[in-house]
C-alpha cells in the first residue's frame, strides 16, 4: 500500500459488523473484514473529497472502489461488493499487530456487542465499552502507530458498535 492510503486514512468493519448492502438494498451481518476509507467526522463523505472544487485530493492514487464509481452507473461498483477486499492482515504484516487484532475481535467480537444489545443488557455493554477503552488507551501507550490508524488496527470502538446496533431495534 502507497502511503497516499496509510493506516490512518482506513477503518476496519469487522466481521460481524451491520453493513448496507446495496444490491439486497438492506443491512446484513458482514461475512468478513471490510476496510474502507474513512467518511469525514460527522458523516460519509471520504476524508479524501474537497467541497470546494468538487474533486478528489488522491485522484492519481485512488483504489480500485474509486476508479470503478461511476455516478451515473452504480453497477461496476455493486457487482465488487464484498469481493477481493483488502483484509488487516494484508495491511499490518508485523506478527505483533496481527496478534493484537486477533486479541481485541476475540475480547470485542461484534456478535457479543450485539447479544449484549438485544439482552438491553446496560451493564455489560457499560463494562465491555469500559474495557475497549481502557485496551485502546493500553495499546496506544505501547504501540508505535499514528493516532488514527487504531481505527484500521482493531476497527470502530465497542460505543459505536453499540449505537450501531441500537438503531436497528435487535
Amino acid at each position: 500500500m502507497d502511503d497516499v492510503l496509510s493506516p490512518d486514512a482506513l477503518v476496519t468493519f469487522r466481521k460481524g459488523e451491520l453493513a448496507y448492502h446495496p444490491v439486497k438494498g438492506m443491512l446484513i451481518e458482514l461475512p468478513y473484514d471490510m476496510i474502507k476509507i474513512k467518511g469525514k467526522i460527522g458523516g460519509f463523505t471520504c476524508i479524501f473529497f474537497k467541497e470546494s472544487t468538487n474533486s478528489c485530493l488522491i485522484y492519481e492514487n485512488r483504489p480500485i472502489e474509486c476508479k470503478t464509481l461511476e455516478c451515473w452507473n452504480p453497477d461496476p461498483l455493486i457487482s465488487m461488493f464484498l469481493k477481493d477486499l483488502l483484509n488487516r492482515k494484508m495491511i499490518f504484516k508485523d506478527k505483533t499487530l496481527r496478534e493484537i487484532f486477533e486479541e481485541y475481535d476475540r475480547l470485542f467480537a461484534p456478535s457479543l456487542i450485539r447479544r449484549l444489545v438485544a439482552l438491553h443488557d446496560t451493564n455489560g455493554l457499560m463494562d465491555l465499552e469500559r474495557k475497549d477503552q481502557e485496551f485502546r488507551n493500553k495499546l496506544k501507550k505501547s504501540c508505535p502507530l499514528k493516532e488514527n490508524a487504531y481505527d484500521a488496527l482493531l476497527g470502530r470502538p465497542v460505543s459505536v458498535l453499540r449505537e450501531a446496533f441500537e438503531s436497528v431495534h435487535l
